[in-house]
């Protein structure tokens, strides 16, 4: 058994733009990083960076037509083959 794991990056919502936020994920080829703003005891600001790596990673600039050919179909023709496939979408799906 062989174990796919892709992700999407979201961009950010109208709210998160109009209060200014900043965007902390960056992505890569098949990395994600989330760059955490945190604050040390001394109030010395600091960023704490997590990577996380993924089969493919896509950023918010892709169509959902490419989020289908990259994670769905591939896993098709496996489902047609009587093997088990599973595809879990999680998140946001309106932007506001």
């Amino acid at each position: 058994m062989h174990l796919l794991f892709k992700v999407r990056k979201r961009p950010l919502s109208k709210k998160e733009t109009a209060r200014k936020e900043d965007d902390i994920v960056t992505v890569s080829e098949n990395a994600l990083t989330v760059h955490e703003p945190k604050q040390k005891v001394d109030l010395t600001a600091y960023v704490e960076k997590h990577e996380f790596c993924f089969d493919a990673v896509l950023d918010q600039q892709v169509t959902n037509d490419e989020v289908y050919r990259v994670t769905v179909e591939p896993i098709v023709p496996i489902i047609f083959q009587r093997a088990k496939a599973t595809c879990f979408a999680y998140g946001q799906t309106a932007w506001s």
